[in-house]
């Protein structure tokens, strides 16, 4: 074999093997490459549903009930939206027998009058899909009346002889100063400044539990319940669906 057919062969060779070492080459640069990806991918498809477990788990967590909110509304006892202190006085006429038994006086008092909302009036909807709190709220009532002890006194005493029931008869005109109170504190708009501050302190007591919800405020009893039979239907055609 000539000098030029050698040369000629080896050149062939070379380039054989020059194309072998560039198809190897692109073989570990693919393989690199795919493990790299494969690397990345998986981690981040285990991520992925871990996280949509995690969403799930944490919207479980979070549903509110109306249990829940009552029992916050009735932790704080009674919501107390206004209070006075009045004054007045009672002539108390015992019907006693005259003389041996009958005991008029007048007794000057203090007496407490709160207003606000009775708790177990209030009416909730929640819709934990749109995470609304829908909240009705009674019209505000007097809650309580109560005559100070501390300020009683009486004057014109005509406990006589024999009388014995001078207990029970401050005990009578307690009673009548507590319903005059009431019927005074009605008289200069109690209910009326006891209901615009009702919203507000539902709204205060509420919050720590609504977090993430937005609360809304109806106005009547019929729309509270109709807006809680939509939610109800909705949530049906929900679980119906799925």
């Amino acid at each position: 074999m000539s000098n030029q057919q050698h040369a000629h062969s080896g050149k062939q060779s070379g380039d054989v093997l020059k194309k072998i070492l560039m198809i190897l080459a692109i073989v570990v640069l693919a393989a690199i490459l795919f493990g790299i990806v494969s690397c990345v991918a998986v981690p981040a498809m285990v991520q992925s549903g871990v996280q949509k477990q995690l969403d799930a788990l944490v919207t479980k967590q979070a549903t509110l009930t109306s249990e829940t909110l009552m029992s916050a509304l009735e932790s704080s006892s009674e919501l107390v939206t206004s209070k006075m202190t009045m004054m007045g006085c009672v002539e108390y006429d015992d019907e006693g027998v005259p003389v041996l038994t009958k005991g008029d006086f007048v007794m000057i008092y203090k007496a407490t009058v709160k207003a606000g909302v009775n708790v177990k009036e209030i009416k909730t909807a929640i819709d934990n899909t749109e995470r609304v709190v829908y909240i009705y709220v009674p019209d505000a009532e007097v809650l309580d009346v109560k005559v100070i002890p501390d300020s009683v006194k009486y004057y014109d005493k005509s406990f006589v002889l024999f009388n014995k029931d001078s207990m029970e008869d401050s005990l009578k005109a307690q009673q009548q100063a507590e319903e005059d109170a009431k019927t005074e504190a009605l008289g200069t708009g109690i209910l009326d400044a006891a209901d615009k501050q009702s919203e507000t302190l539902v709204r205060g007591v509420l919050q720590g539990v609504t977090e993430g919800y937005e609360m809304k405020f109806m106005r009547t009893l019929e729309s509270i319940n109709n807006k809680a039979a939509e939610i109800e239907a909705n949530q049906a055609t929900k679980d119906n669906a799925q």
